[in-house]
């Protein structure tokens, strides 16, 4: 039930597999295919798999974008897999904690997030306008303006979701684990790495200086 039995999947032809804590999603062109804990993702049958631009996971759920950027979510709900928009996220980035996901529009300042509230399912009220870089952990988002040299976090408030004394135009030390993001369907959104990432921002005005480690 969480995963180890893919004896019915077909795996022939060009195959792209992506996963959940304890599901995966055998994806093919015009159609997917789920097995594992399904109510945490192993249950696709209701997901339309005919147009596919970019897939997205995070511990408990499964984000779909098609070719319009209309999304379709599906696993645990209140984790991710329920809530998600109805409208298009053209012009978003996707974003994911263990149990949230985040659509952040930074030309506009728009973002839309749905999931567990203390995980950062909540976004409401937040302008991202400006925002150049979103970093994730398991638990929080923060997103930075380098050039206004803000920055704004929520989710946990104990686990990296409150920034308030936190000064940006500092020394900016990111957890050690980051959530990366997929910016095809060949790579999904769970992928984290092990090394500190540090963004370093000089105090002068003109230029700004960003060094990014990973």
């Amino acid at each position: 039930t969480a995963g180890g039995d893919c004896s019915t999947i077909d795996f022939s032809g060009e195959v792209q597999i992506f996963s959940t804590q304890s599901a995966f999603l055998a994806l093919k062109p015009g159609s997917g295919q789920c097995w594992g804990n399904t109510a945490e993702g192993g249950d696709c049958s209701s997901v339309d798999f005919s147009s596919v631009s970019r897939i997205y996971s995070n511990s408990f759920a499964f984000l779909l974008l098609d070719d319009a950027k209309l999304p379709q979510c599906w696993g645990r709900s209140g984790y991710g897999g329920d809530g998600c928009s109805s409208g298009s996220l053209q012009g978003f980035n996707i974003y994911a904690t263990s149990r949230a996901f985040a659509a952040i529009n930074t030309v506009s300042g728009a973002a839309f997030c749905w999931g567990q509230e203390n995980y950062g399912g909540i976004c409401e009220g937040l302008n991202f306008l400006g925002t150049t870089d979103v970093w994730a952990n398991s638990r929080a988002f923060v997103a930075i303006d380098l050039n206004a040299q803000t920055g704004l976090a929520w989710g946990s408030s104990t686990q990296g979701g409150n920034a308030t004394l936190v000064n940006f135009p500092r020394v900016l030390h990111i957890p050690t684990t980051v959530t990366s993001t997929s910016q095809t369907a060949t790579t999904t959104v769970t992928t984290a790495t092990t090394t500190p990432t540090t963004v370093t921002v000089t105090s002068t005005v003109t230029p700004t200086t960003v060094t990014n480690t990973v």
